[in-house]
């Protein structure tokens, strides 16, 4: 990930609005932020949230994103079961099961995740901006013993210290009054910090085009923080009927490798199957209350569950894959015509992030943004010496990147790529192939295949650390741009 980091409490409050939980169950619809900022309360500075929730969904419409509130009522029935499933971890057996028969139901499941790391339960309770597991648990359990586990009760407090960020709600959306530009460019300056410091809830329904659109894709992708398991996907269709999480038969491949190849796919599959089964049992069986021991991990054992085997495409369980192939494919092309390359190379940034995720079918409804989204994941890209350069276009991109919708032409960001010194150029043949391909992946996970490719690999690491790649951002009327990296693959 990126040397962006994740805010702490005050620093979100500074330049995002986050609704309480309790507040966006109390909508009847999805109103825009500038028709309600005047009448929600918005969590203030010395009220962070035991849980910090941003919500990922598909916009309906260009303009309105839930305009028969079928989303909002998603939203507000996830809010309850994350209330429900912290409830249940805080008493015995037979009222657990009252509450929440089985973690194998759609939403139950996740639920109980986002309330085991709200408790300070497993490997993503902490990182976020919300208060540190055992402030947050020592909290619950006083409210708990408070309120006499009065359900209703206790799920109103705990839902008025559960903080919610939803786009169209809690950001200003255009078209932009003069008041609120400002306010919409700091938003999206520090937008992939707020992700990083949240739990992402992604909304799904079988045959999305989700993992296509480039804000979903891209949210996802930020809330990973490179595990498959960090962010929470609900399939609504099946919490709002009731259905039992997604599980496929088994592994099925096109045309396996060869048959051992196809008997290690289904071996890894039935000790995933069945690690999520147990987790499940644990989780009906247990006796005691879980807050005082460790809960079973069953969304993580469902993630690798996923990973075990091959999902149809219509609903793949990896929704940023073709985010992760653009990042891939234009640090390759930086690789190949920057770092390895001895002449001066100037390109238009802004067009280069966009054709890269173009060509991998990542979709936005404006232009505008297809480029602010390329620039901001390719800033959490793999290749640390390229992150600068992605993170200063950003700035210059927001600045300049027109407010009103459909309004003005997309700026451009010409920029000049210097090359490295010769001496620091010499050690890429020293590694076999010396290709784009080859570097790319040394350069990402810091190892060669042997002795002397290691050190060809420190001696560039190091040398790029010392002295970054140099880049020079200049004005739209100075020498034009000449070609395009995505064309010289």
């Amino acid at each position: 990930m990126s040397g962006t980091r994740a805010l702490t409490w005050r620093e979100i409050v500074s330049s995002f609005n986050v609704v309480s939980a309790r507040d966006l169950a109390a909508m009847d619809v999805m109103e825009r932020h500038q028709d309600i900022r005047d009448r929600v309360g918005w969590l203030a500075a010395d009220e962070d949230p035991l849980a910090l929730l941003f919500i990922s969904h598909r916009w309906q419409t260009p303009r309105h994103p839930d305009p028969d509130a079928s989303d909002l009522r998603s939203i507000q029935t996830f809010l309850g079961k994350v209330a429900s499933a912290t409830h249940a971890l805080m008493v015995d057996r037979a009222q657990r099961l009252g509450m929440m028969e089985s973690l194998t139901a759609e939403g139950d499941l996740q639920a109980e995740e986002i309330a085991r790391r709200m408790l300070g339960f497993g490997p993503f309770a902490d990182g976020t901006a919300a208060k540190t597991g055992s402030e947050a648990k020592a909290m619950v359990r006083e409210a708990f013993r408070t309120l006499r586990g009065d359900k209703i009760a206790f799920g109103d407090w705990l839902l008025r210290r559960i903080g919610v960020w939803l786009d169209f709600v809690c950001m200003p959306q255009k078209p932009l009054g003069s008041g609120d530009e400002d306010e919409f460019r700091r938003s999206l300056d520090t937008l992939d910090s707020l992700v990083m410091s949240s739990t992402v809830v992604a909304l799904r329904r079988p045959d999305d085009d989700y993992a296509t659109r480039g804000w979903c894709a891209s949210e996802f992708f930020l809330a990973s923080g490179r595990s498959f398991a960090r962010g929470v996907f609900v399939d609504v269709d099946g919490m709002e009927h009731g259905r039992r999480v997604l599980l496929e038969p088994g592994p099925v491949t096109q045309s396996p490798a060869s048959s051992a190849a196809a008997e290690v796919l289904a071996q890894s599959y039935a000790l995933d199957a069945g690690a999520f089964s147990r987790a499940c049992e644990e989780w009906s069986g247990f006796d005691g209350a879980f807050i005082d021991v460790v809960p079973p991990a069953a969304w993580a054992e469902y993630r690798s569950l996923q990973g075990s085997t091959f999902y149809p495409a219509s609903f793949d369980p990896n929704p940023f894959r073709r985010v992760h192939e653009a990042i891939r494919a234009i640090e390759q092309a930086l690789v190949a015509h920057w770092l390895m390359s001895d002449r001066e190379r100037r390109i238009d940034l802004a067009k280069e992030v966009a054709a890269f995720l173009e060509r991998e079918g990542v979709r936005c409804t404006e232009a505008t943004d297809h480029v602010y989204l390329g620039l901001l994941i390719a800033g959490h890209g793999w290749v640390e010496a390229f992150r600068p350069l992605f993170e200063e276009g950003r700035r210059r991109y927001v600045k300049r990147m027109p407010a009103g919708r459909g309004e003005g032409s997309i700026p451009s960001l010409p920029v000049a790529l210097r090359p490295l010194p010769s001496d620091l150029r010499a050690r890429f043949v020293e590694v076999s192939p010396a290709s784009a391909g080859t570097w790319h992946s040394r350069l990402s996970v810091g190892s060669g295949s042997n002795a002397r490719e290691q050190a060809a690999v420190d001696a560039v690491r190091n040398g790029l650390a010392a002295n970054p790649p140099e880049f020079r951002f200049f004005d739209s009327t100075d020498q034009p741009t000449k070609g395009s990296l995505i064309e010289r693959l």
